[in-house]
This record gives structure tokens, sequence and C-alpha cells, in this order.
């Protein structure tokens, strides 16, 4: 073959291997990833020639512990008919929750928040206060609380709208601030343990109580270093069957240092609750010993005048409750509840006895219907009313 010939052969095979594309992959090699296909790099890329210098690489981003967080609230729409004073309509309370959990729900936070267009007590600072508002964290022995949150001796509540003699008095739904073990043990099937302990620092101006009846509504005392311990076990005796019997134990002191009369509230009490099919049933009975004070003045000028620092709810007392309430209908609940104090210093015994019924036009949407009959016995002398009152309230929880 002619030299010129086979020097010409040889060019155009050069220029066919310099024009092909540079993709094109080669034997035993791999294509290259799309970018569904990336992963992430496990070292720091080589640099590539006429590219500039990769900025130092920073430290990684530090992310926020994702988690939950949660709002919800309800409305309380309030007709007062009271046969002793005039009727009343008002939003009785405006309730807004707050819940956030971390990821590894560990710890988290619960506030909750209450408006009203007026105090709902005189003796609350503000309209708007806090009714609970702690954080928490799981331990192996159970969830410790610290912040606001309510006392825990006898059953939390008796599932009423207007309340018993208990709460107008300062023993139910009366938040502090403190912590708090709250626990559950399951120990064998259809047996556990609930229980919880409870420090509480000082009190808080909040509660349901009554003016004048316990120790929120007592400008010149104040609730310091108050204990309580609680223990419930519960057989479960079927699918619709259950019982439990709680024992509640409480002691705090009144600071008075005003009148310098300082004493200790000490209670015990005991509960059981059966639910039966459609019906739960609950009864609680609950000793106090307090301040015995007459609820008189008993010597000077003043003799026989109210005596001013004398509160029913401080009064060395015997306590019971008692109520039940059936799953009538699918929508329609009925309910009855009473409750007694018997007082020492003041010699008489005050009765309340609350029957009602609860509509639910939706899960989270309910008319209340109660009647409130509520007196004084002295062991001397005529009976007296507080109140006889029908309650109507429209509840929407969101």
């Amino acid at each position: 073959m002619p030299c010129s010939r086979r020097a010409a052969i040889i060019l155009s095979c050069l220029s066919l291997t310099l024009l092909a594309p540079a993709d094109r992959p080669r034997a035993n090699e791999q294509p290259a990833a799309t970018a569904g296909d990336a992963q992430p790099p496990t070292g720091e890329p080589a640099q590539k020639t006429g590219e500039p210098a990769a900025p130092p690489k920073g430290p990684e981003p530090v992310m926020a512990p994702a988690g939950s967080f949660s709002i919800g609230g309800a409305i309380y729409l309030f007709a007062y008919a009271p046969r002793l004073a005039k009727d009343k309509f008002e939003i009785y309370a405006f309730l807004l929750n707050i819940d956030a959990t971390t990821r590894d729900e560990k710890y988290g936070l619960h506030v909750q928040t209450r408006f009203r267009d007026s105090k709902l007590r005189e003796f609350f600072l503000s309209n708007i206060w806090f009714q609970e508002a702690y954080g928490w964290t799981k331990t192996p022995i159970g969830d410790i609380h610290a912040g606001k949150f309510y006392r825990k001796v006898g059953i939390l509540w008796d599932d009423s709208f207007f309340g018993n003699v208990q709460y107008f008095n300062g023993l139910k739904l009366n938040p502090d601030y403190g912590v708090e073990l709250v626990g559950s043990r399951s120990l064998w099937p259809g047996f556990s343990i609930d229980y919880s302990g409870q420090f509480l620092a000082n009190n808080d101006h909040v509660a349901g109580s009554a003016f004048g009846r316990d120790v929120e509504s007592d400008g010149s005392a104040r609730l310091q270093s108050a204990w309580t311990g609680r223990v419930v076990p519960g057989w479960k005796l079927g699918e619709k069957t259950s019982f439990s019997l709680g024992i509640s134990g409480y002691t705090g002191r009144i600071d008075r240092s005003e009148s310098g009369s300082d004493f200790r509230i000490e209670q015990v009490a005991a509960d059981l609750t059966l639910a039966w099919g459609p019906s739960i049933s609950y009864v609680e009975a609950l000793k106090q010993r307090g301040q015995n004070l007459s609820p008189l003045v008993r010597q000077g000028p003043l003799a026989g005048t109210p005596n001013a620092l004398y509160r029913s709810g401080y009064d060395t007392a015997t306590y019971f409750l008692a109520g039940t309430r059936w799953q009538v209908l699918d929508r329609l609940k009925a309910r009855v509840n009473y409750s007694q104090a018997i007082y020492d210093a003041a010699a008489s015994k005050e009765v309340e006895v609350v029957p009602g019924i609860v509509f639910s036009f939706r899960p989270n949407f309910a008319l209340i219907v109660e009647y409130d009959y509520w007196k004084t016995e002295p062991d001397c002398g005529p009976s007296t009313f507080i109140d006889r009152s029908y309650n109507y309230v429209l509840n929407y929880n969101f």
C-alpha cells in the first residue's frame, strides 16, 4: 500500500477517536448515576481541573428536635336560672390547651389557659389565668411534672358541671404550684396500680372554691409545703366491668403570719369506683383535721357576730361524696351526685345534690342540664338554702 494512503487511514482513525463522546462508557466501566440514584458522598470529592476550589466545609447544622405540637380547647355557654337570685347568661369560660412533646416522647409541656369576660371568683388576680401549666419528663418509675397542677386527693372529679361541697371548699379541682410524680404499673393481667406523690410549694389564688371558704380567698394566709400521696389498685373483671380502690393522704401548713395563728390541715381519704356496663358509680369518704375555730365571736363586745378568721374549708370536718352516671342512649347520659360535709366547730352539716343529663349532638358538642339543691343544716336552728337553680350549658370542644 502506498505510504500516502496508509497515512490518510491513520489520520482518519485518530480523528474518529478524538471526536467520540466523552461520556461513552468504556469496557468494565459503570454508567454514571442519575440524580435519582445519587447517594451521599462517603468522603471529600476530588477537585476537578479547571474548577474553583470548594469552600471549606463548615460544621453540621444543628437541627431542633422535632416532636408533636397540638392546640385544642373548649367553650362553655352558661345559663344560670336560680330561684334565690336573678338569672344570668354568660360565656362561663373559654379553654385553650397547648401540648407539646419531643420526638422521643421523653419530655413535654402541657398548658391550659382559661378566659372570661369577668373574674370567675372575686379573689382571682385576673379574668385570664393558667388552670394548669407544667413541664414533664418520663422516668422508669413514672412521669415527673413541675409547675402548676391539680391536687390529687380522693376522686379527681364527679363529672358534674355545677360542682359539689368539696369543690366549693377548695378540696376538688384546686391547682397549686409544685412537683409531682404520677405513674401506673400493670402487675399481672387484670390488675394494675396507679399512684402519685406531690410536693406543693404554695397556693396560687385559683380555685372554684366560694369566697371566704379556703386559703385561696384568704388574703392573710398562704399554703406552705404541702404533701399528697395516692395509691389506686384496680381490677378489670370483664370487658365492661372494672373496680378500683383509692387511698389518699394530704398534709399542709396554713401560714397566717399576720395574725400569728399558723396551723396544719391533714386529710385521709378512701374511695371506690365501679364501672359496670353502661354505668359508673363511686363513693368517697374524707376526714379532715383542721382549725377548730368558732364561726362566731364568743367573747367581747363583738360576741355573736361572724368570726372573720373562720372558714369552712379550714374546719375539722367529715366529707362524703357519692354518685352514678349511666349511658342511657348513644347520645344521652344521666347522672346524679350527692355531697356533704359535717363541720365540727360550726356544728352543722352542708348538703348538695346535683342531678343532670347530657345530650350529645356530636361527639364534641353537647347540652348539659343540671339542677342544684344546696343547703346548710345547723345542729340547732332552721336549714338555710345556699342555692336552688337550673343550669343550662352548651359545651363545644375542638
